[in-house]
C-alpha cells in the first residue's frame, strides 16, 4: 500500500516508503503483511552512527529490510496460491514414500550414471583410508536415502552445543506465520552464520539469494530444513546414543530431495541444452550445497558425501562437456545464462557463490579423509582458484592461496601412500616437496604479520585471524603427512602451540569458521593442552556463540586422546573417525 507518507510512521514503513497506519506498538500494515515492524521512538541499534536519513536509507541494512519484505510478500502469495490448489493445505511437503526414493537415472549419452554412489574403501594397518575405483554404476550420486547415520556418542549437555537462538532472533518474528518465521530466520540468522564473511569487499548484496529462494522451491525447502534443525538444536537437552532428524526437518529434506531428483533427471535427459541446462545445473548445485549444510546444524552426519560426489561429477560434466566456456572466461557466464525476471545477473552470482561453496567443502573434506580416487570427469577447480575466478574467502574468510596449499598437501599425502603401496617411494622427492610447502606457508604467515592491517574492518580483522589459524593448521597437517600423527614430533608440537595461542585470542563468534583447524590442532595436541582446547569450546558456548561443527570436532579430539591413552598407536583425526564409525564434515 503506497500513498502519502509521514515522518511519524514506524521505521519499517518509512524504510519501505509505504504509508503507515501508525498503530502501536506495531503497525497493522506490517503485521498484516507478516513483516518485522521496528516500531516508533527509539531507533533500531543498527541505525546508530549513521548521520542522516539518506545514509540510513542507502545502508545495506535498509536494503535488506526492503528485500526481505518483498520476499515475504511474494512467498505469502505463492503459499496462498498453493493452498488453494491443495486439499490438505500443507505448506510443508509430506515424507517421501519408499517407492519415491529412487536412485538418479539418466539417458544423456556419455554423461552421468547416478544409480548408486558408494565408494569402496580399503583400510591399511596404518588406519588411513584409500578410496579405490568407482564402478560405472556408481558415479554422480544417490540422494534417495535421507535416513540419518548413527551417532555414537556419550550424552553431551546442551551448553556444549547451545546455538544462542534467543540472542539472534528478533522477538517480533514471533508474530509471523511459522513458514514465514522460518524464512526470516534463515535470511537474518542462518545465512550469516553459514557464510560469516559474506560482506568482505567484492561480496556484493544478497539479491541473488532472495531470487534463488523465490524461484527454486527445493532450495527453499533445504534452507528451511537447516533453520528448523538450528532451532531444534537450541531446544533439545541432550544427545543420546542415537539421534534422528526432527520430523519437520525430515519432511522439508525429503521435499528438497525430490526436487533435486527431478533436476538431476532433467540434466540426464536430452530435453535441455544451453541456457536451460545451465539453469537446472545451478538449481541442483544450490540444493546439494544446502543439504550438505544441514549436517552443520544437526546432530547427524554422513550424508554429505553423496551430495559432494554428485556435485563434483555434475560440475565436471559442465566443465568438460556441457558448457566448457563457462569455466574458461569469467565474463562468459553472463552471456550464457537465461534472462531473469528480477535481475539478469542474479543467476550468475548464485552459480559463482555455490561453486565457491562446493570448492571449500571439497578441499576441507579431502584434507580430512584423503583425496578421492581420480576420475577424469571430476570437476577441476584448481585453475579457477589460481586465476581468481573463484574466491571462497568471500564466504569463509580463508584465502585461496592457503586452500591451494592445503590441496597440495592432500595431493602429496595421496602420492606418498600410492608410492609406498608400490614400494617405490623416493624419500628425496618427497622431502623436497614437503620442504617447499613448509617454506611457503611459513613465509606467508610472516608476511601477514601478527595483527591485521591498520584501519581494517572487524570482518577483515576476523578474516586475518582465520587465515593465520588455517596456515598453522596446514603446517600441522603437512608434518603429520611427513612424520606420522605423533603429537611429540617437534614440528607438530610447536605449531599446535602456536595455533592454540591464536585460538585463545580468537573472538568467540569466529570459532565456528575454524572447525577444521581446531580439530586438526586438537587431535595432535599433547596431554598438557587438552583442557585448553576444552576451555575454548566451553567459553564460546557460555557466551552463547554458535559452535557449528566445533562441538563435533571436540568429540573427535576426546576420542583421539582416549585412543592414544588406551590403545597406543599413531592416531590421527582420520583414523579416529574411522574407529568411531563416522565421517564428520569439519
Amino acid at each position: 500500500m503506497s500513498g502519502s507518507r509521514t515522518k511519524t510512521g514506524c521505521y519499517t514503513c518509512r524504510l519501505r516508503k509505504k504509508k503507515c497506519d501508525e498503530q502501536k506498538p506495531f503497525c497493522l500494515n506490517c503485521r498484516s503483511r507478516e513483516i518485522l515492524c521496528y516500531g516508533y521512538g527509539t531507533k533500531p541499534e543498527w541505525m546508530n552512527g549513521k548521520g542522516s536519513w539518506k545514509e540510513i536509507m542507502q545502508s545495506k541494512e535498509a536494503k535488506g529490510i526492503r528485500e526481505s519484505a518483498e520476499t515475504t510478500y511474494k512467498l505469502r502469495r505463492q503459499t496462498l496460491s498453493t493452498r488453494r490448489k491443495n486439499k490438505d493445505h500443507q505448506y510443508l511437503p509430506r515424507e517421501a514414500s519408499s517407492s519415491e526414493q529412487m536412485a538418479f537415472q539418466t539417458t544423456r549419452s556419455s554423461a552421468i550414471s547416478m544409480d548408486d554412489v558408494d565408494v569402496e574403501v580399503e583400510v591399511e594397518e596404518s588406519g588411513m583410508w584409500f578410496p579405490t575405483t568407482v564402478s560405472r554404476q556408481k558415479q554422480l550420486g544417490s540422494v534417495m536415502d535421507p535416513s540419518p547415520a548413527h551417532l555414537a556418542t556419550e550424552k553431551i549437555p546442551i551448553e556444549m552445543y547451545h546455538f544462542g537462538l534467543n540472542t539472534y532472533l528478533p522477538s517480533t518474528h514471533c508474530n509471523l506465520r511459522p513458514d514465514m518465521k522460518l524464512l526470516m530466520t534463515f535470511l537474518d540468522i542462518i545465512f550469516p552464520l553459514q557464510y560469516g564473511f559474506f560482506g568482505l569487499p567484492g561480496s556484493g548484496d544478497r539479491g541473488w539469494l532472495l531470487h534463488t529462494l523465490l524461484k527454486t522451491e527445493p532450495f527453499r525447502q533445504a534452507s528451511l530444513s537447516v533453520t528448523v534443525s538450528f532451532e531444534t538444536g537450541m531446544r533439545d537437552g541432550n544427545l543420546t546414543t542415537r539421534s534422528e532428524l526432527d520430523p519437520v526437518v525430515r519432511r522439508l529434506q525429503n521435499g528438497a530431495l525430490r526436487g533435486l531428483q527431478q533436476r538431476v533427471n532433467e540434466l540426464g535427459s536430452e530435453k535441455y541444452y544451453g541456457k536451460e541446462l545451465l539453469g537446472r545445473g545451478m538449481e541442483a548445485l544450490a540444493i546439494m550445497t544446502q543439504l550438505v549444510s544441514l549436517e552443520v546444524f544437526s546432530f547427524v552426519e554422513g550424508q554429505w558425501e553423496m551430495h559432494l560426489r554428485a556435485a563434483r561429477m555434475m560440475l565436471g560434466m559442465f566443465q568438460k562437456k556441457w558448457a566448457p566456456e563457462l569455466f574458461t572466461e569469467k565474463s562468459a557466464m553472463a552471456e550464457l545464462w537465461p534472462p531473469s525476471e528480477i535481475n539478469p545477473e542474479y543467476d550468475v552470482k548464485a552459480m559463482e557463490f555455490f561453486i565457491s561453496s562446493f570448492v571449500w567443502i571439497d578441499i576441507i573434506a579431502n584434507a580430512t579423509f584423503g583425496a578421492p580416487s581420480y576420475d577424469p570427469r571430476n570437476f577441476d577447480y584448481l585453475p579457477l582458484l589460481k586465476n581468481g575466478s573463484l574466491q571462497p574467502q568471500r564466504q569463509m574468510g580463508c584465502q585461496s592461496c592457503i586452500l591451494l596449499l592445503i590441496t597440495e598437501i592432500t595431493a602429496l599425502e595421496a602420492w606418498k601412500n600410492d608410492q609406498m603401496k608400490r614400494g617405490c617411494l623416493s624419500i628425496m622427492v618427497f622431502a623436497t616437496q614437503a620442504s617447499r610447502l613448509n617454506d611457503i606457508i611459513i613465509s606467508g604467515i610472516e608476511s601477514k604479520g601478527a595483527e591485521p592491517p591498520i584501519n581494517s574492518t572487524n570482518l577483515e580483522a576476523d578474516s586475518h585471524a582465520v587465515n593465520i589459524i588455517f596456515a598453522y593448521a596446514a603446517l600441522i597437517y603437512l608434518h603429520t603427512v611427513v612424520s606420522g600423527p605423533s603429537p611429540y614430533t617437534p614440528e607438530i608440537k610447536d605449531n599446535v602451540k602456536k595455533c592454540l595461542e591464536r585460538f585463545e585470542a580468537l573472538p568467540g563468534h569466529v570459532l565456528l569458521r575454524s572447525c577444521w583447524p581446531f580439530t586438526i590442532a586438537g587431535c595432535m595436541a599433547t596431554e598438557d593442552l587438552y583442557d585448553k582446547f576444552r576451555g575454548i569450546v566451553a567459553r564460546t558456548s557460555a557466551a552463547k556463540h554458535p559452535l557449528g561443527t566445533t562441538w563435533k570436532g571436540l568429540r573427535v579430539m576426546e576420542e583421539c586422546w582416549r585412543l592414544r591413552r588406551d590403545e597406543p598407536g599413531l592416531w590421527s583425526w582420520t583414523s579416529t573417525m574411522k574407529k568411531m564409525g563416522v565421517k564428520i564434515l569439519l
